[in-house]
């Protein structure tokens, strides 16, 4: 998927991620359809018992009690396949997100390589910018340093909120909203989590979590599995919205340029 939208001649960043989250959201919404259906009818049935006159109420009580009960089965299992599928969900959006954060970066960089910013540690061969032929040649160079950096600190890291902020102002003067970034680091932690540890919160997880938000941190518990619900994959997808429409306005603030697309085929 390769998005060309643009706003004056740059490419909305913001738009790129609009239509990957798009498509994520159409993976799941017959089953979000379907569980409402289930929802509602249940709901329906259970208040119609409820209004019978009291004279058939005890004729129907047992089949009360086992509609219940199997209203009870369904609706615990409906709820937890529905977590199950927004953990996905997550998964997913927070990949695009990695990926296009990532793929912004390069771009940004390889069609505004004169206004990088390069830390003094980070030296880079005189032979090497010599033999490049124009700017793009000179990006790919810096690009190759910057990506084979050894040093965790220098080296480009997008798997991190917090240090992809530090990568997107270190070396461009781009802003990243700081309660934006405390507040989407506990999906980035749990996104791993639920690929790499099985769904299950691990010390290390809570103790990266706690560093932005304490109080979801003190909420869970080591060996706990990860729950992810409908609120949170909202919230998540709004912290990025605004992540991503925040970045569009500082690359106009700085006047960089940005007119190729991000092809998020490859992720």
């Amino acid at each position: 998927m390769k998005t060309k939208t643009n706003t004056g001649d740059n490419i909305s960043v913001d738009s790129i991620f609009q239509e990957a989250a798009g498509e994520i959201d159409s993976i799941f919404s017959s089953f979000r359809d379907l569980h409402e259906i289930y929802k509602t009818s249940f709901d329906t049935l259970e208040k119609s018992l409820d209004e019978l006159p009291q004279a058939y109420r005890a004729k129907v009580n047992n089949a009360r009690k086992s509609f219940s009960n199997m209203a009870k089965t369904v609706r615990d299992e409906q709820n937890s396949i529905s977590n199950k599928l927004y953990a996905q969900a997550l998964v997913i959006l927070m990949g695009n997100a990695e990926s296009i954060t990532k793929e912004l970066f390069r771009n940004l960089l390889r069609q505004n390589v004169r206004s990088v910013n390069l830390k003094e540690n980070i030296q880079i061969s005189l032979k090497s910018v010599l033999a490049a032929a124009n700017d793009a040649d000179l990006a790919n160079v810096v690009l190759q340093k910057l990506e084979s950096e050894s040093n965790p600190a220098d080296k480009l890291n997008f798997q991190n909120i917090l240090q992809m902020k530090g990568i997107f102002k270190g070396y461009l003067n781009i802003e990243v909203d700081n309660d934006v970034a405390n507040s989407l680091n506990k999906y980035w932690q749990i996104r791993h989590l639920i690929i790499h540890n099985g769904s299950i919160f691990d010390q290390r997880c809570i103790d990266n979590i706690n560093k932005t938000d304490p109080e979801f941190a003190k909420r869970h518990i080591v060996g706990e599995k990860v729950t992810v619900n409908k609120a949170m994959y909202d919230e998540c997808f709004a912290k990025l919205t605004f992540m991503f429409q925040s970045l569009d306005s500082e690359i106009e603030r700085l006047s960089l340029r940005y007119t190729d697309g991000i092809d998020l085929g490859d992720y």
